[in-house]
């Protein structure tokens, strides 16, 4: 499948001694060189003081900019980071100028802290925010997006890789569009950085977020935001601090040069040269055998699912990564999990199915409160199962209940692993984890 050194990278990675962890997209295992790069850096706080730990450390820290600069071609002036990639996200599109009846032209399957940021900024600056449909492959449709650009356009944002399937968006050709009409173009490559190879100016976004904590296995609380040259002059920074500009007396101000004007002053450094040696480790195996094997393992795992009976893979796009639509997991909400399974018309087939999902479920609990579902009778339900308050989508309590959508009810998401389901027919049953509320496409 590659020619990556699977047993010793597994070698050092700690956690794989206890555990087949397939969750890098939500949050990766460190290895033993990141690890002890960061013990090493918290023993010298512990020893010396925070300020002077940082001093010593201060090539360390600028190793991590030249570091990440290399692995998606860029500058390490271009470079900020962030301790998150949603803020580092917002740090950018918050910073585009914005008028009444200025456009903002996103797709179907962005993330949901994004589709909040932009009906604030329609709120509060009277712009409008323009949903680009999705072509028949799932992904957004270029076409239409090129026929929406127009004099009104400030800004064009995407997802690149959603978190809750496998769908790789045409990132390169919306940057070419965003080009040629002279708009801002934001990219969220959060599920991208450390998965397959990123060139900014090939893709030719302006600003682009990533994360430390997931493909690149690096540290919580990390982020990142590139900004291009394209772009720098043309944001207006939504804070200024003591890190991102200078008083020039008076009551006058300048922005510091490049990305960094973009940044707050206090970080945790131990967590800056974690990301660092991650990042380094990520570039030193390559991240083109990294996505080749990336690939090959979502392409393996889609085949395989495909070859059981009664088994339907759901993800959308043509072009595919290693990221899977999930069966279950936790909402975005705390402390909530949530599962929901739709069906048409329970047959002996769906029913069987169903019971071999079950027998999947780690919990005792899970398992129980399917188990109900499959005794519900005919017709379209939702089963929520929640472990605590409301439903993010709607009454709750402890008790799991099934409930039958009325003829005609409108829904307040849209799942498009769930709806695909019931086009497909009878007895054909998806099950869609709590992320629904929080990263599905909603948009209608």
């Amino acid at each position: 499948m590659s020619d990556l050194d699977i047993e010793g990278m597994r070698a050092m990675t700690p956690g794989c001694a206890n555990r087949n962890h397939l969750n890098n997209a939500g949050a990766a295992l460190l290895s033993t060189v990141t690890i002890a790069a960061m013990t090493d850096y918290l023993q010298r706080e512990a020893l010396i003081g925070g300020y002077e730990a940082e001093a010593e450390a201060a090539d360390q820290i600028g190793a991590t900019y030249e570091s990440l600069a290399e692995l998606i071609g860029a500058l390490p002036t271009q470079i900020a980071l962030f301790d998150n990639s949603t803020h580092a996200w917002n740090a950018a599109c918050y910073s585009v100028p914005l008028g009444s009846g200025d456009r903002i032209l996103t797709g179907r399957n962005e993330y949901g802290s994004a589709v909040l940021a932009y009906l604030q900024l329609a709120q509060r600056t009277g712009a409008e925010v323009v949903v680009v449909p999705d072509d028949d492959s799932g992904q957004i449709d270029v076409a239409a997006l090129a026929d929406l650009v127009d004099e009104r356009t400030r800004m064009i944002g995407l997802t690149w890789v959603p978190t809750a399937g496998g769908l790789v968006n045409p990132a390169a050709e919306v940057g070419r569009l965003a080009r040629a009409a002279d708009v801002l173009y934001l990219l969220d490559a959060t599920q991208v950085v450390g998965q397959f190879p990123i060139d900014v100016s090939a893709i030719g976004c302006d600003m682009l977020t990533g994360t430390g904590r997931k493909f690149l296995r690096g540290p919580r609380g990390t982020g990142f935001l590139y900004v291009g040259p394209r772009a720098l002059d043309r944001l207006d920074p939504f804070v200024a601090e003591i890190r991102s500009a200078t008083w020039a007396g008076g009551r006058s101000f300048t922005w510091v040069d490049g990305a960094r004007r973009f940044e707050t002053w206090e970080k945790s450094y131990v967590d800056v040269v974690g990301l660092g040696a991650a990042v380094r480790q990520a570039i030193d195996v390559g991240l083109d055998r990294v996505g080749r094997r990336s690939a090959a393992l979502g392409a393996r795992l889609r085949a395989g699912l495909a070859q059981i009976d009664g088994v339907t893979v759901h993800d959308l796009g043509r072009e595919k990564c290693a990221i899977r639509h999930r069966t279950g997991g936790r909402c975005g909400h705390r402390r909530r999990r949530s599962y929901f399974a739709y069906t048409q018309h329970l047959d002996p087939n769906a029913v069987t199915l169903s019971r071999r999902i079950c027998s999947l479920a780690t919990s005792a609990i899970v398992r129980r409160r399917l188990a109900r579902f499959i005794a519900a009778s005919g017709g379209l339900a939702r089963l929520w199962c929640g472990t605590l308050g409301k439903s993010p989508l709607g009454p709750g309590s402890r008790r799991a209940k099934v409930r039958k959508r009325p003829a005609g009810a409108v829904r307040p998401w849209r799942c498009t692993a769930s709806d695909r389901a019931r086009r497909a027919g009878p007895g054909v049953l998806s099950l869609c984890s709590g992320y629904a509320c929080h990263y599905c496409p909603f948009w209608t």
